[in-house]
């Protein structure tokens, strides 16, 4: 039996330029749970079961969804499951 490497996907920034490495943002689905794992998260802004916004270097993520949860934050990392609608990024932490 082969077994295959499972893949991240990774993101970019809102002007599609790649995010850089302090700012990591892994998306993952294990059967019905999705989750995301975002690195370079400086504080937690807003956090809600339908929306959750994060500082990070150079703005802000903003992620929106049904049933959110953070499951750990540490060093600087954030694991957010739940059913993730969208994926925001806005530079300087304008609205």
């Amino acid at each position: 039996m082969k077994l295959r490497k499972k893949r991240a996907q990774w993101l970019g920034n809102r002007s599609g330029m790649p995010i850089g490495e302090s700012e990591r943002i892994e998306i993952t689905k294990k059967g019905g749970i999705r989750s995301i794992v975002a690195e370079g998260v400086l504080h937690i802004l807003l956090y809600g079961t339908e929306e959750m916004i994060f500082s990070i270097v150079g703005g802000r993520l903003e992620i929106r969804g049904r049933e959110l949860s953070c499951t750990s934050y540490a060093s600087g990392a954030v694991c957010i499951t739940g059913e993730i609608l969208s994926l925001s990024f806005c530079n300087g932490g304008a609205a």
